[in-house]
Formats: structure tokens, sequence, C-alpha cells
């Protein structure tokens, strides 16, 4: 009779409750990083995320963030380098404006309307539209989506 082996987890992804964000977040993967554009493209089967400079490499103002699901509208957020690299973890930077999302939800980075981090699951919001429940991305973040933002922001 052969013997059931368990995996563990991965660490970090049942360190945050159910509901912060979706298991389809698993199935998101890099499928384009052009680092001389400054492009990177993490998407799956229903969903993309596009991270593109905002402005020029001689005078540059950060990262647009453009997501959204097929044949849906594209949201679109500007983050600071240092938000983007507190978004996907390669800092420790809590967040300016998401102290309050933080003490009441729990997670480990916040910015208000931009991302909320818990381990490696990163949720980014659409930008509100009054319903009753707005809806975001979820993305589990691996060490290829790291090592990319890594060399988009030049550490």
């Amino acid at each position: 009779m052969s013997e059931i082996v368990f995996m563990p987890p991965k660490p970090g992804y049942l360190e945050r409750p159910e509901w912060f964000s979706s298991p389809k977040g698993m199935k998101m993967a890099v499928i384009n990083f052009e680092k001389s554009w400054g492009q990177l493209v993490i998407s799956s089967n229903v969903a993309r995320v596009s991270i593109i400079p905002a402005g020029t490499k001689r005078n540059p103002r950060g990262w647009y963030v453009d997501w959204g699901f097929l044949y849906d509208e594209i949201s679109r957020i500007h983050f600071t380098s240092e938000e983007l690299a507190a978004a996907f973890g390669l800092t420790d930077e809590k967040g300016k404006t998401g102290l309050a999302l933080l003490s009441f939800y729990g997670g480990d980075s916040a910015e208000q309307g931009k991302y909320m981090r818990w381990g490696i699951c990163l949720n980014i919001p659409s930008l509100p539209v009054d319903y009753d429940h707005d809806i975001s991305i979820s993305i589990e973040i691996d060490e290829q989506m790291r090592t990319c933002v890594r060399q988009l922001l030049g550490k």
C-alpha cells in the first residue's frame, strides 16, 4: 500500500485569511518581460497585469500598473517605485497611506486605493465604481515576478 504524502503549503500562502485573495491568483505567471522597455506582463487565462514606466528614462515618474479581466475594462493605477517594491515584497515598507487598512484587515503592506499584500498574496483594486463590492485582481507573487520587478526598479 502506498503512503500518501502531503506537500507543505507555500510559505506565506496560508498565513492570510481565506477571503483575502482569490485562488485564481495562483495561476498568474510572467508571460513577458522586457527590461530595456521597462515592461512586465503577468497573466493567466482570464486576467492580465501590465507594469510599464510612467514617464521617460530621462524623466521617470513612477509606474503604471494596468490590469483587467478578458473582455473587460482596464484599470490603471499609478505606483511610485517604492510602492511597487513594497507591493511585490521587495521591501518591508508598510505603506504610507495603508496603515488603517492593515490595522483593520491585517496584512504586511498596503497603500490606500493601490494595493494590499499579505505574505505572497497581492491584491490590486479597481478604481471605485460605487458597487457594493469593487473588484480587485489577486496575484500570488513568485520569485520570477520579484526578480523582474527588482530588475525594472534597477535593484
